[in-house]
């Protein structure tokens, strides 16, 4: 009762397409700081993922579910704000890796009840310099110059989920 399972995936995604003429529109540049300027078309993404895992039953009712998963992404996408506005373009840095693992605990149904709880932790690390969209160079000018990394908006650790029917 045990399931060993591996998987590659490599996936390509297109920018989105909210903005992405915006940000992409050399005649923008004229609106950056002249110390900052960068406009240049959003390229799509490339991921290459990864993931091992490993499914356990245990005993009559409980059920054992671990993975870890590992994600290298080339022009990582992620969304900049324009200015102090509600508005938010695509942009693309050079790139991105994901790692995570994640626990989860099923019970089968027993007398009409039935669950799972689960834990993830994974981290998200962006790599500059960024490669395409509309930066005007009010935020952190760190992301023209190559090879910082950052912690992505989108990191979570420590997810817990739980749920419970009847």
């Amino acid at each position: 009762k045990t399931v060993l399972r591996a998987a590659y995936n490599r996936w390509f995604q297109t920018p989105q397409i909210e903005g992405l003429l915006v940000s992409s529109a050399p005649q923008l540049g004229t609106f950056a700081t002249l110390s900052n300027p960068f406009v240049r078309a959003v390229p799509p993404e490339r991921t290459n993922f990864y993931e091992l895992g490993l499914q356990q039953q245990i005993g009559r009712y409980i059920r054992l579910d671990i993975s870890r998963y590992v994600k290298t992404i080339k022009n990582f996408q992620d969304k900049d704000q324009f200015l102090d506005t509600p508005i938010f373009f695509p942009i693309a840095i050079s790139h991105g890796d994901v790692r995570g693992q994640e626990v989860r605990v099923d019970v089968a149904p027993y007398r009409g009840f039935t669950g799972y709880v689960s834990y993830a932790n994974s981290i998200a690390v962006g790599t500059t310099p960024l490669v395409g969209g509309l930066f005007l160079g009010e935020e952190d000018p760190t992301l023209l110059a190559p090879g910082v990394q950052f912690y992505a908006d989108h990191d979570q650790r420590n997810t817990v989920t739980f749920g419970a029917t009847y």
